[in-house]
């Protein structure tokens, strides 16, 4: 099947810039929801499937997602401590993907509904642990781009349920944070906060097909021949070697509208 996860299996890394060392060395992890097994039975290198159904059951497998996301963070991108050799256990393998999918919100909504305090508590769970194993280290990485993306698959209806034409549940949220490797605006803050998405006053809405060639253009990659949405430009890094030479912030931003536009067309051509 023609999908971005495919062409991340399929496609040479070589000619992502990838070296023949790092080529061996890359891997591709996940953990959470078994939907992904069952659609992607062997993309994976490092996998982790938990039940999903039971909607009754709400922590099997957030708790999971959570066992493993530190060691997934330590162990992302080629500059990562486990793939420099600082961690002598280890083959100085290091993934270049890591996609967690939890579900413990979902399962909340489905049980008790989207306004009640078992729903504040799992958003305040959720909100420690990304802070704390993915917000920190990521915010704080100065020696490599790395990307999280974080984002809801749908919304849910006032009685926390989904899969109807309402508004609340076909929207959800998406956030990106980028490292400052990555040469793009982030937001650190020393706590996770109820007012957090309050400091995001310039948030727009896209559209959820165009993830899928947002997500190609970030990981080197053809866009799948199906898709039929568009590269969100805004959350492309700059190419480093020309931003580098460019010191001023509006000369950047210059920069990123040329570099982005003239990449997706290339992309879509490509196609």
């Amino acid at each position: 099947e023609d999908s971005w996860l495919q062409q991340l299996v399929d496609v040479d890394p070589a000619l992502r810039g990838y070296s023949p060392a790092d080529a061996m060395r890359r891997k591709l992890a996940f953990v959470g929801d078994d939907t992904w097994v069952d659609l992607y039975p062997t993309q994976f290198d490092e996998c982790h499937p938990y039940p999903s159904f039971n909607t009754r059951d709400l922590d099997t497998v957030d708790d999971g997602c959570w066992l493993y996301l530190p060691s997934f963070m330590q162990s992302l991108g080629s500059k990562s401590s486990i793939a420099s050799g600082k961690n002598k256990n280890n083959n100085n393998a290091f993934y270049e993907l890591a996609v967690v999918h939890t579900l413990g919100i979902d399962h909340v909504g489905h049980t008790f509904g989207p306004h009640t305090e078992q729903m504040n508590a799992k958003y305040a769970q959720t909100d420690e642990q990304v802070f704390r194993n993915v917000m920190l280290p990521i915010s704080t990485n100065n020696e490599s781009c790395q990307v999280a993306i974080i984002f809801g698959d749908h919304g849910m209806s006032d009685d926390g349920n989904h899969g109807g034409s309402s508004e609340h549940e076909v929207t959800s949220g998406l956030f990106a944070l980028y490292s400052p490797a990555c040469g793009m605006e982030h937001v650190a803050r020393s706590a996770p906060s109820s007012s957090f998405l309050d400091s995001y006053s310039n948030a727009r809405e896209i559209n959820q097909i165009d993830l899928v060639p947002t997500l190609s253009l970030l990981l080197g990659l053809p866009i799948p021949f199906a898709n039929l949405g568009t590269v969100v430009t805004d959350l492309i890094p700059p190419a480093p070697s020309l931003l580098n030479k460019y010191k001023n912030k509006h000369k950047k931003e210059e920069l990123r509208s040329h570099y982005t536009r003239d990449m997706a067309q290339a992309l879509a051509w490509n196609v």
